[in-house]
């Protein structure tokens, strides 16, 4: 194999071009266009009953999964919704919570938001507190409420409403509307917040102010990790405009997917982060390993570096994501890439001769077949098996990753390497 590959070492430029547009082209331009994510039915095995269930909701469900803007104080105390202030936050400025919800449910295309906008305290002002059938208290006891379940029964009277009711009058009866189950009759309270609301107020331990309230919306129909990533940064676009204008509330954004995508805000950077400091490792301990010799262990780094870079250009030809596995197993190249490399180093460092070229064919000739027979080969049968499981998940992010890295390690190592070092 070594005599094999000899003849293109001694016919290597001068320039050192050969080595750079080996296994080197598209490289920027690819990396830019990466995608980011993980599809859930690429866990499923490929008979799964689940993957049809997961198409039909991308198919035909009409709206995707409910969000929670959460509101609280900013110095974490308690708020009195009823304040002036307070209230014009949440409902009447231009830049209140209400007013910034409708204004993006109404462009769903671009916000990933859309539906009316759940305000329990509209809904309370406007709706329930002004039926007579809703708000009524026990004529005997006016701290008593009855639901409109009791509607025939007597001893009841509806709410006497005023600008002057005090704050316990006010939260009693907010109270009141959240423990309110809706009928289904037109002719009794429809407006009742237990069933929609029950869960969307906290109170204080007095019962005067609240810790925290949310008002909701819905992300319309998301078929995908580029979906359900791009409503979340949406959604927190709403709340960082609301907090900019608004001093005394604070607003996040909550839904029960967005666990699962928090991590892609900071995996490019995550990703960037990890490899440094792995490929900078390598190079410390190949220095030391190699008699503090400079010019070897930097060639070692150089080789990583480019079997590293190849590799995110290979994710996005062949179309892996970047994600939690993905990033394990660049990590995992890393070392892989440094067994390929630092024999053939190794070996062109410890020649006797100081001619580079004689260096690198000793390398090669060497060292050469051990890594391929005894690095390539039993890594590719190692791994081959994984190409005919059935979860795509494995195929994908291990079968095609190991498969590529192996390749290009090779690659690097019996064809990048002696050329570049003959030219050393």
């Amino acid at each position: 194999m070594g005599r094999a590959t000899l003849p293109s070492i001694q016919m290597c430029p001068a320039d050192g071009g050969i080595p750079l547009h080996l296994l080197y082209p598209f490289q920027r331009s690819l990396i830019t266009h990466s995608n980011v994510g993980l599809d859930e039915t690429m866990a499923l095995p490929a008979d799964s009953h689940l993957k049809d269930y997961f198409e039909d909701v991308f198919s035909f469900l009409n709206i995707g999964p409910e969000v929670q803007f959460v509101f609280r104080s900013r110095e974490n105390g308690n708020l009195d919704i009823f304040e002036e202030n307070i209230h014009n936050q949440l409902l009447d400025s231009n830049t209140s919570l209400y007013s910034l919800m409708r204004t993006y449910s109404r462009d769903p295309g671009e916000r990933y938001l859309i539906g009316e906008v759940g305000s329990w305290l509209t809904k309370f002002e406007n709706d329930w507190l002004t039926a007579s059938v809703c708000c009524r208290h026990q004529s005997a006891n006016a701290s008593i409420f009855c639901p409109s379940t009791d509607l025939d029964s007597g001893g009841c009277e509806p709410c006497t409403v005023t600008e002057g009711d005090d704050l316990q009058e006010k939260y009693k009866r907010l109270r009141w509307y959240l423990e309110d189950i809706p009928e289904a009759d037109s002719n009794k309270c429809v407006h009742g917040g237990a069933a929609q609301y029950g869960s969307a107020v906290k109170f204080s331990s007095g019962g005067e102010s609240i810790e925290a309230g949310y008002f909701t919306l819905s992300h319309p129909r998301l078929s995908g990790s580029n979906d359900f990533i791009a409503s979340r940064r949406n959604a927190l676009k709403l709340t960082a405009e609301f907090n900019k204008h608004n001093l005394d509330l604070e607003v996040f954004p909550y839904s029960a997917a967005y666990h699962f995508y928090e991590q892609y805000d900071t995996i490019v950077v995550e990703t960037g982060t990890n490899l440094s400091i792995c490929i900078l490792a390598t190079f410390v301990v190949s220095l030391s390993m190699l008699g503090f010799q400079l010019y070897p262990s930097l060639v070692i780094l150089l080789s990583i570096t480019m079997v590293i870079v190849d590799m995110l250009g290979v994710m996005v030809i062949v179309g892996i994501p970047l994600n939690a596995i993905s990033l394990v197993n660049l990590i995992m190249s890393v070392g892989i890439a440094v067994e390929f490399s630092a024999h053939i180093v190794k070996s062109f460092a410890s020649c006797p001769s100081a001619d580079p070229l004689i260096a690198a064919k000793f390398a090669l000739v060497t060292t050469g077949p051990s890594v391929f027979s005894g690095i390539t080969l039993t890594k590719f049968v190692g791994i081959v098996v994984l190409a005919f499981a059935k979860s795509k998940l494995f195929e994908v992010f291990y079968f095609r990753m190991f498969l590529s890295v192996i390749v290009l390690g090779a690659a690097h190592s019996l064809v990048f390497l002696p050329a570049f070092l003959s030219l050393s």
